[in-house]
């Protein structure tokens, strides 16, 4: 794509962006909140404008694309657009940046709600260090999106059955119910292997990401119970 921009003329006049549309298709990837699943590339070739070989930690989410593209091309985004332009910080100007990126979980194909592959309800908000994930659905038992009824996973099935998976795999893959919510510290934890939701010690934390999270529930008319329950 880039050679045929070229011999155009059109490559050093052309805003060119990879990004993952979902993560990867494995355990606690595709199809969940997890870093592995909601955490994806995202590539921007602008000649003379971006600065190549450059990289920033800032928290960008894809409802941000539209809004930057419009204002590269001097537009303003539209009033009902919920995303952010950024710009500036593809140019390297002062950026303000995002304090929380949201993400969501619902249907995925057709299949009844027997577990979480085909059917699941879950927000989650991520802040510069921790993350929250609402687990609306817990009462669903886990299921890997796209390979839940392969031989790999009725395998360890049956090994979870019989007794052969370690504690912190049946924790896992097989905790039953799930955690309503969890807490983890992306800093210290970027496994997300230990939820610090009962932690005293990060009961502020707690406060702060679910009062963000409904915050956005609320903005954007979401349809399932709101996670701070009222007083």
């Amino acid at each position: 794509m880039l050679a045929e921009l070229g011999k155009r003329g059109f490559a050093d006049n052309t805003i060119v962006i990879f990004m993952g549309d979902n993560g990867g298709s494995q355990f606690r990837g595709k199809g969940t909140l997890y870093e592995f699943g909601v955490n994806v590339p995202l590539l921007v070739r602008w000649p003379a404008r971006v600065k190549a070989g450059t990289t920033t930690k800032e928290l960008v989410s894809g409802e941000d694309l539209a809004p930057t593209l419009l204002e590269a091309c001097g537009l303003e985004p539209l009033a009902e657009m919920t995303g952010r332009s950024f710009l500036k910080l593809l140019r390297g100007e002062p950026y303000p940046g995002r304090s929380y990126v949201f993400s969501e979980r619902g249907a995925h194909g057709s299949g009844l709600p027997t577990g979480t592959a085909p059917f699941d309800l879950g927000r989650v908000v991520i802040g510069r260090r921790y993350k929250l994930i609402y687990n609306v659905l817990w009462q669903l038992p886990y299921q890997p999106v796209d390979f839940h009824t392969t031989a790999l996973w009725k395998e360890l099935q049956q090994m979870h059955t019989d007794g052969k998976l370690s504690p912190e795999l049946t924790r896992l893959y097989f905790a039953q119910p799930r955690p309503m919510f969890e807490l983890f510290d992306l800093e210290t934890d970027p496994s997300e292997l230990k939820n610090l939701i009962d932690s005293p010690e990060h009961a502020a934390v707690t406060k702060e990401l679910k009062a963000a999270l409904q915050e956005w529930m609320i903005l954007e008319r979401d349809f399932v119970p709101l996670p701070v329950p009222p007083q």
